[in-house]
């Protein structure tokens, strides 16, 4: 396990992912942008591709896949939201709750509006470790 930027894990797999992803945009927005987490940052770099990979598949030719991420009182909020139109928004899911449940995390699924689906990662934090507390 080791710290690690946020932004970077997200762009990294969008950049990867984006040949294969026709017709559809992704959108990375990370604030603030230096936000990290804690983890095995191959893993959920995994975990994150399948969801991209799966936002993409539900949103139409033209559409936008949204990667953004925040700071959460329990520490990092991630989420992959799709412009798709109805069904299971876990459908096809293999990899990523397993991934995120062994980092300590949450994954769920939530209707977006106006249409589409969010997929919700909630990882712990980094806390840095600050000279007074020693």
């Amino acid at each position: 396990m080791k710290t690690f930027g946020v932004r970077a894990l997200l762009s990294r797999a969008a950049h990867e992912l984006r040949p294969g992803l026709h017709q559809v945009d992704v959108l990375v927005d990370v604030t603030p942008p230096r936000l990290r987490t804690v983890g095995d940052p191959e893993c959920l770099h995994l975990a994150v591709a399948e969801l991209i990979e799966r936002a993409a598949r539900r949103s139409p030719p033209g559409g936008v896949v949204t990667l953004a991420a925040r700071e959460a009182p329990s520490g990092v909020r991630l989420e992959v939201l799709d412009e798709g139109h109805g069904g299971d928004c876990e459908e096809g899911l293999r990899l990523a709750p397993g991934i995120v449940e062994e980092h300590g995390g949450a994954l769920r699924a939530e209707r977006a509006r106006p249409r589409g689906c969010r997929m919700v990662v909630e990882l712990p934090g980094f806390q840095p470790v600050g000279i007074a507390s020693l």
